[in-house]
């Protein structure tokens, strides 16, 4: 770990930050760029030949030709009796692809090995009350950024500081300002309970209104929240968020990560289709309102439906993930699969899965379960889980279907639930709106994305039904070998005219005497 001096602003490597007392800065970067490692590391050298001339020379030389960010921080930190300071914009070599990995996996620890962490607020004034209702305090954008939730929850001690370098009060004093404004628990904020006793879904919810600049650091800044470690790799863009969820699979067997809603209608069209048919979500922001689902022990859900629920396990594959739940079959495409979860009302929650027509894998949500449910009303009473349900039914429209892919259970048969091995469609398509197209062609999906890149027609068709899709795929074949005839037919033409303009003649083959 490298540190700042306060009093030299020279870099000090350290093994083992456990055995030092140190502070860390937590603030938001500037739009117009901050002082980068390479950069003081310039100063220092500079200093350092100018010093060799001149030995009178002050201690200090360094911090005053620092950026006033770093120079007042380490004023900061020095008068309150810090030698040791530790700033993410200059202490981290970013060139450095390896030294970038190790810092964005042990920031966490970092942070909460800290003494006191310091919460630089460049948009808040000193001369207010931050507990105000419209107070600038509550207004700040570093309770929107990604990176700042576990640089608030990790440290066990926090000082807000104003744009001033004035101190507006610790994190213990404001904690019931903090949760209104961030959601993160007060016992959370004052470690008073464990970040493992608190749901996955509960923890993404917290991150779900936060934005980074990078689209791969919505899944870093959140590996420490859950105790999770994974390479950072620069580019992959939203496949990152899918590597963490995977990860915490691995370590948590918290069944409420399956909890999540886009927030989007079927009025919206078939633009995220895509992305909620996964069983995994695409961002932290499909969690902003699964905070209030609790997650239940398997022997909680075993009593419930009586059905055995062995230890949960997950293992991706290029399909989708393989794992084993409680099903319940409605219909002979559709089935439930019955979480160890509830929602606010202590009511059990299922996932709608869809089964492919290709095959074995299934799909999660569809449009037009009440027809569904319908059809079952006698064995089973069930309900959307979707707390935008009341929005989505003041924008539908008569008799339109709203898309469903939770359900909460009211009334469930107590017999015809049985569990089985099934592959879901586990992430979400890389393509996006804003980004370049990204095909992962592992994905399920896949050759949807293909065809809708390549024939923009051939999604809106396919939704006509199976002959229309035979048909068009039987044209399309007929049209490849019409082509290739024909280019075949010209080939032999332009070669037999060629020889016989130079005079070959072309000779039969006489037969081998054998």
């Amino acid at each position: 770990m490298r540190l700042l001096d306060t009093r030299t602003g020279d870099f000090v490597w350290v093994n083992d930050p456990s055995t030092l007392r140190f502070s860390i800065l937590s603030h938001v970067w500037s739009p117009d760029g901050e002082q980068s490692y390479q950069d003081l590391l310039r100063l220092q050298d500079d200093v350092r030949t100018e010093r060799a001339l001149n030995p009178e020379l002050p201690m200090d030389t360094v911090l005053q030709r620092a950026s006033p960010k770093i120079r007042d921080s380490c004023a900061f930190a020095l008068a309150n009796g810090f030698d040791l300071l530790w700033l993410d914009s200059c202490c981290i070599d970013k060139t450095s692809s390896a030294e970038l990995s190790e810092a964005i996996n042990s920031m966490y620890t970092w942070y909460s090995l800290s003494t006191v962490c310091y919460a630089f607020l460049h948009d808040v004034d000193t001369d207010e009350d931050p507990r105000r209702p419209h107070s600038t305090f509550r207004r700040s954008c570093w309770h929107t950024r990604g990176w700042t939730l576990q640089e608030l929850i990790a440290p066990l001690v926090v000082v807000f500081i104003s744009s001033t370098w004035n101190s507006l009060g610790t994190k213990t004093e404001l904690a019931g300002v903090i949760e209104e404004v961030t959601g993160v628990d007060q016992e959370v904020l004052n470690h008073t309970i464990s970040l493992s006793s608190v749901t996955v879904a509960r923890r993404m919810s917290w991150a779900a209104r936060r934005v980074t600049t990078r689209k791969e650091d919505e899944a870093y800044s959140l590996m420490g929240i859950f105790g999770v470690n994974m390479p950072a790799i620069y580019g992959e863009g939203a496949l990152a968020f899918g590597r963490l969820q995977e990860e915490i699979l691995k370590q948590v067997p918290d069944q409420t990560i399956f909890v999540w809603d886009t927030g989007h209608s079927s009025l919206d069209g078939d633009e995220y289709d895509d992305s909620r048919n996964s069983l995994l979500a695409a961002s932290p922001a499909a969690f902003a309102y699964s905070a209030q689902v609790t997650a239940i022990s398997q022997d909680d859900l075993m009593h419930r439906i009586h059905v055995a629920t062995p230890p949960t396990w997950y293992i991706p594959t290029s399909r989708g993930l393989r794992t084993m739940f409680p099903l319940l079959s409605v219909g002979a495409a559709y089935s439930l699969a019955i979480l160890a979860c509830m929602d606010e009302h202590g009511q059990l929650l299922a996932l709608v899965l869809k089964k492919c027509p290709e095959g074995d894998v299934h799909t999660v949500g569809t449009v037009g379960w009440n027809a569904v449910r319908a059809r079952y009303r006698s064995m089973l009473r069930s309900s959307s889980w979707s707390p935008l349900s009341a929005i989505r039914l003041e924008r539908s429209t008569p008799g339109e279907e709203q898309y469903t892919r939770i359900v909460r259970l009211q009334r469930y048969p107590s017999r015809g639930i049985t569990l089985v091995d099934v592959v879901v469609v586990h992430r979400p398509p890389l393509a996006s709106r804003s980004d370049t197209p990204m095909i992962d062609n592992s994905s399920p999906t896949a050759d949807v994305v293909l065809r809708s890149m390549f024939d923009m027609e051939a999604p809106s068709t396919a939704r006509g039904g199976l002959f229309p899709r035979l048909l068009q795929d039987f044209s399309t074949a007929l049209l490849y070998f019409c082509c290739s005839f024909a280019l075949l037919f010209i080939a032999v033409v332009a070669i037999t005219a060629l020889l016989m303009a130079t005079g070959v003649r072309l000779r039969p083959l006489r037969m081998l005497p054998w």
